[in-house]
């Protein structure tokens, strides 16, 4: 009869043993020594029977089942499977084990499997463990089996040199050459000198990555999005019903990746998971079923994962700046001109008719953006990439109204935003038909057309000229809250002036009927009325908003601090935007107005980072 022990490799601790016919239930418990949250208190049963084979030995089968709803593992070590092989086991699964093999329970609790007869002593001693490492252990204890006592401590020496964090990511070293042969020149790059990508989980509040073992860092990405590229829905639904409703789409999907991996790029999967910020997802369940598909696609991996904000949320080049830092690519730059991405996100029109496919058109096109962003030198559809299908031309695809890209090169883009000449003039004219020295000027745009920047300019700008300037005030409602608050506060300040005095109204006024207020209040006032219109197409205001929401987060928030600390403005929707579209009626003279000036929006950036960032495809359609 045999008896199989559980041991950890690292410290050489026996966690428990199994005589024939036994079974044990381990888990998360302090008698297991096991405190990972991944790892359930009850995971995995173990059960030792004996088979009819006629032998009392080698014929104990020990099995492993998943109990528990935590991740489980099981690393072969059979020579006969070609070496190690990891495998996943969801709740119910069952798997034979092997002398040598190894379970995996939550991220990383190893323990190793030893199989032995009963007659053999099968604790193994830390104090062994240390001399083996210390090349020490010529010396037995009289009270052991010398040969028994090998065998287990050169097991557990290889499982530790196998499983250890550092040695995760080994892989034979033509691979690691092939992965980097674009750097051969550089001695740094050298595979020697490279260090190994840490396995298994990072959390960085807005972004969750997990790095599979045997990632290799390489300057060539192979970009994926996951949902609706790789995978999707086995019930047929647009979002998962739970966290097994997904399939791989094509089969060929996980040769084609390890295919990859042998030609020397990093597979690296980028994917938005909003559903865990509105909470419709449980980062628990999300990150289980991650561990599932890159087990299920089989090819060496690292998985980025925007959960939160803007930033890191594509078509934004968030994620990819995380692939770029040195904990996660060894400390080689990734390559955009040798990188490509595949997403299903790409602005495609929907395929309907007679002899079409009957695709429906894509909901937004931020996958080809993101790749456009980051500057990568293909891009690919599913389609287009597993089936060899004939791309469709980008003429055909819906791209953003607003290319930001035109500014990356504009000679305006770090130029002085103060008022113009022609702007002065208009504020300091005298020659209206109103003889007060009061003015009020409406400012009339979407959100995020400069307004408010533009009042801040002008309030500079008079604040420059001393006592011989006029005083100003600023009405706002999303600091008065209503309209009525609005009215009443410009109409005090018209009234208490002494002397010149210009009321700037910061508010959208998109309509007749909210600018024909303030109209009337400077004409009780007997001020003048002048209108300031800002000229930014909707398009641009949709962005600008989508920037200083970004800005704003980056303002409060580092990622690596976790959740988001401090209250934000709150944003504004695109429902709004449109609502507002829909009301808006170009002032003109007859509603009042004493004069109107259109002023064109021109972006102002205090950090070249900011410029970047404003110079890239920021909506998602």
């Amino acid at each position: 009869a045999m008896r199989a022990s559980l041991v950890c490799p690292r410290t050489g601790r026996t966690v428990c043993t199994i005589d024939s016919g036994g079974r044990v239930v381990i888990g998360r418990q302090p008698q297991f020594d096991i405190r990972d949250a991944a790892c359930s208190r009850q995971q995995a049963r173990l059960d030792l029977q004996q088979t009819d084979s006629g032998s009392s030995g080698d014929s104990d089968s020990l099995t492993v089942t998943c109990v528990g709803a935590g991740r489980l593992y099981v690393n072969s070590n059979s020579d006969d499977k070609g070496g190690d092989q990891r495998q996943l086991l969801t709740m119910g699964e069952s798997a034979r084990l092997a002398n040598g093999d190894a379970l995996i329970l939550g991220n990383d609790c190893l323990l190793k499997v030893l199989l032995a007869p009963e007659d053999s002593e099968p604790v193994v001693k830390k104090r062994r463990l240390e001399q083996l490492n210390a090349g020490e252990g010529a010396q037995q204890d009289s009270d052991e089996n010398p040969s028994q006592v090998d065998l287990q401590l050169n097991l557990m020496r290889q499982a530790a040199a196998r499983f250890s964090s550092q040695s995760d990511c080994a892989a034979s070293a033509s691979q690691l050459e092939a992965s980097n042969s674009a750097s051969q020149s550089n001695p740094s790059d050298s595979p020697s000198q490279l260090k190994p990508t840490p396995t298994g989980w990072r959390d960085f509040g807005a972004v969750l990555v997990y790095t599979t073992p045997g990632c290799l860092p390489s300057r060539k990405i192979a970009g994926f999005d996951m949902d609706g590229t790789l995978i999707t829905t086995q019930s047929g639904r647009v979002f998962a019903k739970d966290l097994a409703d997904w399939k791989v789409i094509y089969p060929q999907m996980p040769g084609r990746l390890k295919s990859l991996v042998a030609e020397g790029y990093k597979v690296a999967l980028f994917s938005n998971q909003k559903g865990v910020e509105v909470g419709k997802v449980r980062v628990e369940d999300l990150k289980v079923k991650i561990e599932r598909v890159s087990a299920r696609l089989g090819a060496p991996m690292q998985v980025f994962l925007s959960v939160r904000g803007q930033r890191y949320r594509k078509p934004c080049t968030g994620m990819w700046h995380l692939l770029e830092r040195d904990e996660f690519n060894a400390g080689l730059r990734p390559d955009p001109a040798e990188s490509f991405y595949v997403g299903d996100a790409a602005g495609r029109p929907a395929e309907t008719g007679k002899g079409r496919t009957g695709r429906k058109a894509d909901f937004s096109c931020s996958d080809r953006l993101f790749a456009l962003n980051c500057r990568m030198s293909a891009f690919h559809t599913p389609e287009e990439f597993f089936l060899d299908h004939r791309p469709v031309p980008l003429a055909q695809c819906r791209m953003p109204e607003f290319d930001p890209t035109v500014l990356l090169n504009a000679k305006n883009a770090h130029a002085d935003c103060s008022p113009t000449d022609e702007l002065r003039q208009f504020l300091l004219d005298d020659s209206s038909s109103s003889k007060s020295a009061a003015l009020l000027v409406l400012l009339v745009g979407y959100p995020a057309s400069g307004k408010s920047t533009l009042c801040a300019q002008i309030s500079r700008l008079l604040a420059g000229q001393g006592a011989a300037g006029p005083a100003v005030c600023v009405v706002n409602r999303d600091r008065l809250g209503t309209w009525q608050k609005c009215v009443q506060s410009a109409e005090t300040a018209l009234k208490s002036a002494s002397g010149r005095a210009i009321v700037l109204v910061d508010n959208t006024s998109v309509d007749q009927e909210s600018r024909q207020r303030y109209i009337e209040c400077a004409r009780r006032c007997k001020a003048g009325a002048a209108c300031l219109v800002m000229q930014c197409s909707l398009a641009q205001c949709l962005h600008n908003e989508r920037y200083r929401r970004i800005v704003e987060e980056e303002a409060v928030d580092n990622p690596a601090d976790g959740p988001p600390s401090k209250k934000r403005r709150e944003p504004v929707s695109e429902m709004v935007f449109n609502q507002m579209r829909a009301k808006f009626v170009e002032p003109s003279l007859s509603e009042g107005f004493d004069r109107i000036l259109k002023v064109p929006f021109v972006p102002s950036f205090q950090v070249d980072e900011h410029r970047r960032l404003y110079c890239q495809y920021l909506m998602e359609k």
